[in-house]
């Protein structure tokens, strides 16, 4: 730092542009309706009008939300339009940015009950909220087998919701091999049924006439054959 200058935004500075956000804000919810839903931009457009070079000193705060109407707000597709009708429903509202900036402001970090129990035992609770809207039963409330957590998108939801399946049919492993041993004196035919390949065959990776991604070890023991499958992932 030079001649004691702080880098940092000091409270009443943070009290001034903040209220300088929220009012921009405001104002563009006034006058959203009246933007092209869909950006009028060219692809590079907004990234040509931008330095090249990251800066080497900070600007003031009111060039920035100037540049804000300048360089960005040409390049939105307004989701919160009245006009929008693609994709999926995306809507905010006043009640939830003003949440969000408190949970900013906040910046408690949730993974365990320890880290922020507030944090957790709020969640925890709205969502039961939310499944006692939605009417469903019980066990999917945090008091029985069910609860939940709130994600950030569609995608990481549906995500977590696949892993909680395979969790639930014990279809995972801990290394880069997933093994299926079929024991027994019928194991043998019962995989050459059950594969598209000749599993009666020397042990090790098969040749170009089976799977790529499938290798065969057998065993004997006590008269019993051991067949295991074995997959790897491998690219094709």
């Amino acid at each position: 730092m030079r001649n004691g200058e702080s880098f940092h935004m000091t409270s009443e500075e943070f009290r001034r542009y903040g209220r300088a956000v929220i009012d921009w804000i405001a104002d563009y919810y006034e006058r959203v309706e009246s933007f092209p839903v869909l950006a009028q931009v060219q692809p590079g457009e907004i990234r040509s009008a931008l330095p090249p070079a990251p800066p080497v000193q900070g600007e003031a705060f009111e060039d920035i939300l100037r540049d804000v109407d300048r360089f960005i707000l040409p390049g939105i597709t307004h989701w919160q339009s009245p006009n929008f009708y693609a994709y999926f429903p995306a809507n905010t509202s006043g009640p939830a940015i003003l949440g969000e900036l408190m949970s900013a402001g906040l910046g408690v970090q949730g993974m365990l009950w320890a880290t922020s129990p507030a944090c957790t035992e709020l969640e925890t609770h709205v969502l039961d909220w939310v499944a006692e809207m939605l009417a469903l039963p019980a066990r999917f409330r945090s008091g029985s087998a069910g609860g939940g957590v709130i994600q950030d998108s569609a995608s990481s939801a549906v995500l977590c919701a696949l892993l909680a399946a395979r969790e639930r049919a014990a279809l995972f492993d801990e290394t880069s091999f997933s093994k299926i041993e079929v024991l027994g004196p019928g194991a043998l035919a019962f995989l050459q049924r059950l594969c598209a390949n000749d599993i009666d065959k020397p042990v090790g990776w098969p040749r170009a006439n089976g799977p790529r991604s499938t290798a065969v070890t057998s065993t004997v023991t006590m008269g019993a054959w051991w067949p295991t499958l074995q997959r790897r992932r491998t690219r094709r």
